[in-house]
Parts: C-alpha cells; sequence; structure tokens
C-alpha cells in the first residue's frame, strides 16, 4: 500500500534489492519485535511488557539523536514522547483503571 501511495506521488519504482530488504525488515520486526514481546509476557506482566515496548520510541529518537548525529529532541517531540509513554502508564496501572472506571 505504501508502495502504491509513492509510485501514485511521483516516485521512483522501487528496485529489486530495495523490496528484498524491506521484506527482510517486515519479516525481523515481525518475528524479533512481536516474538521476543510474546516470549517475554511468560516472565513479566503485561503492563510491564506494555510500558517497555511503549519506550521504543524514546530509544529511537536518543540513539538518532546521540549515535546517528541526528537533530536534538526539541519540546514538542519531548513532549509527545512523555505525552504516549505517560498515557500507556495510565492505562496499565492498577490506580488509574480504578480511577477511569
Amino acid at each position: 500500500m505504501l508502495a502504491a501511495w509513492s509510485l501514485a506521488r511521483g516516485a521512483a519504482r522501487p528496485t529489486r534489492g530495495q523490496w528484498l530488504r524491506a521484506a527482510l525488515a517486515g519479516v525481523l520486526m515481525l518475528v524479533s519485535g512481536n516474538g521476543c514481546v510474546t516470549w517475554a509476557e511468560q516472565y513479566v506482566p503485561s503492563g510491564i511488557a506494555a510500558l517497555l515496548v511503549a519506550s521504543e520510541p524514546c530509544w529511537l529518537v536518543l540513539v538518532a539523536w546521540g549515535f546517528f548525529g541526528g537533530r536534538r529532541p526539541g519540546l514538542r517531540t519531548a513532549l509527545g514522547l512523555a505525552t504516549g509513554l505517560l498515557g500507556v502508564a495510565l492505562l496499565v496501572s492498577p490506580e488509574g483503571a480504578t480511577r477511569a472506571g
């Protein structure tokens, strides 16, 4: 769907190598990402697993900034990351569930 959307907007047609790398990335994300979370939830509560998964955008921003010469996160980025993480924390916390219901 993304490829069709990009082509409709005038992007160049992906090469065979790009398709193969995209397929490999998709399989690795599905198998390693979801597979590791599924395995880990045998040993940790699902709320903790949800918080760890929700912290991934924070790590991506920090790694891009610190190791790959990315831009320093601005206030909007920091507020967005904090809001998302706090939202998940509220959803999985026992106190948050009783307050909301």
